[in-house]
């Protein structure tokens, strides 16, 4: 790695700790994804392929937090070899929900480590496979269902859904948002809550598109922030967004311009703000995990508490 940042422009500079170094924290994975930093003091993150959630510490110890994640059961006859969980998050009573791909649904892994469905389908069909969510400081979860957990990455229209949507799931209720792509992916909100991103990683949608939502989470208008494919993608304190793409980090600015690009050897699948202090931004690749520390970053614990974040004072050992 040549670089550890590619600044376009100077004001990105402040967004890094000067002289920030990408420290590998684990690898060996077969399809990281979908990390989220826990306020009790670990990350946890999804291996798509492997089926599990892990959970790893900062002294470089890894637990398997689930096995099985994305479903006990799996009928590889209509399934991709992508059937474990993907996007994680937590709810606003603390309890972690999760994208799963072989179960086609929203699931939750509560404190007594009990996992259950919480939506399953839309309009009497199955979920193609829930890729990634993010959730409403009101308890509402948005999330994204393209068909990458599907035989092929294809829809399977006589069995699952008709298209790839984003939704909405509140009050025991799914809502269908946007049929705007084909495979939507990455999945966040502006910090205030009243713009909803997604992005797509396929090569024929290279576009990142912003929903302006009523106070209820409907959709009232939409626009196209930027013209690249992302996988994951965050908001920081100022409203910039972090995308994972095949080249690294991209860093956009509210207006939609390109200010860094942090370069990785592999392409980067997500990313979550987080660590004891809040300062470091970790990234999933297909193989590994890393992190690098901020300045500015993004409280990812609880929903209810959307509070800018204090300057870094921890180091990554």
């Amino acid at each position: 790695m040549k670089e550890t940042i590619i600044f376009y422009e100077q004001r990105a500079a402040n967004f890094f700790k000067q002289k920030a170094t990408l420290k590998r924290l684990a690898t060996g994975f077969q399809f990281a994804e979908g990390p989220l930093w826990h306020p009790k003091g670990y990350l946890l993150f999804s291996d798509v392929k492997a089926n599990r959630i892990f959970q790893l510490f900062l002294n470089g110890v890894i637990h398997v937090l689930c096995e099985r994640s994305g479903s006990q059961y799996v009928n590889s006859k209509y399934l991709s070899e992508m059937i474990g969980s993907n996007g994680l998050a937590l709810d606003i009573n603390g309890d972690l929900v999760f994208c799963q791909h072989a179960n086609h649904s929203i699931a939750k892994l509560n404190h007594g480590k009990d996992v259950f469905k919480l939506c399953t389908s839309y309009n009497g069909r199955p979920f193609n496979s829930p890729n990634d969510l993010v959730v409403k400081s009101d308890g509402a979860i948005f999330f994204t269902d393209p068909p990458y957990g599907l035989k092929k990455e294809v829809l399977n229209p006589g069995i699952f859904q008709p298209h790839s949507g984003v939704y909405k799931f509140h009050n025991n209720e799914v809502c269908l948002l946007s049929v705007d792509f084909n495979y939507p992916n990455g999945i966040c909100f502006s910090r205030d809550e009243r713009y909803l991103f997604v992005g797509s990683n396929h090569p024929d949608e290279k576009r990142i598109v912003k929903f302006a939502l009523s106070s209820k989470g409907s959709v009232m208008s939409k626009q196209i922030f930027a013209h690249v494919n992302a996988d994951g993608i965050k908001t920081d304190i100022f409203d910039n967004l972090y995308a994972a793409t095949d080249k690294g980090i991209l860093v956009i600015a509210p207006e939609g311009k390109q200010l860094a690009l942090i370069p990785l050897t592999e392409p980067a699948t997500n990313i979550t703000f987080g660590g004891p202090d809040h300062n470091l931004l970790f990234i999933t690749t297909y193989h590994s995990i890393y992190a690098i520390e901020i300045n500015i970053a993004r409280q990812e614990l609880l929903p209810v508490k959307r509070n800018p974040l204090p300057l870094p004072t921890t180091s990554i050992v």
